[in-house]
């Protein structure tokens, strides 16, 4: 069984800004509520192919998770691949929107046989991303 979580938000910042801080994944605990720490950066700025691993709470459990940059188009989209709880990829996708930018982010998996455990949390997955894409338009906007 497949896992699908989506939320989006606009932003009004410009496209290149919201980019940059995006794909800043070693700032990514200044606005991503469940990444503590971000160590091991391969490369930065990211670009395909960087890896990463970060220490991150989901749900209130500790994970070492480590990731890679599977597709990245400048300014238009960025997708990593994670590894734990389950392997999930995170596709961020911009858009030029009339007040700024347009973010959707979808984070899909397939959590095999720990879809019984996955699932009751699917809910409680979609508020941490929407809470998430809250903290970074807020960071952004207030610059």
């Amino acid at each position: 069984m497949r896992i699908r979580i989506e939320a989006d938000v606009t932003i009004e910042r410009p496209t290149t800004e919201v980019f940059a801080v995006v794909t800043d994944v070693a700032h990514h605990p200044d606005w991503s509520g469940g990444v503590e720490r971000v160590v091991d950066l391969s490369d930065d700025p990211v670009r395909l192919g960087t890896s990463w691993t970060q220490f991150s709470r989901i749900l209130g459990r500790l994970f070492e998770v480590h990731a890679k940059v599977t597709a990245l188009e400048s300014e238009r989209s960025f997708e990593f691949s994670v590894d734990k709880p389950t392997r999930v990829k995170m596709i961020w996708r911009l858009q030029a929107a009339p007040t700024g930018t347009r973010v959707f982010v979808t984070a899909e998996g397939n959590p095999g046989l720990l879809y019984g455990l996955v699932r009751p949390m699917v809910g409680s997955l979609r508020e941490v991303l929407a809470a998430d894409l809250g903290r970074l338009k807020q960071r952004l906007e207030a610059r």
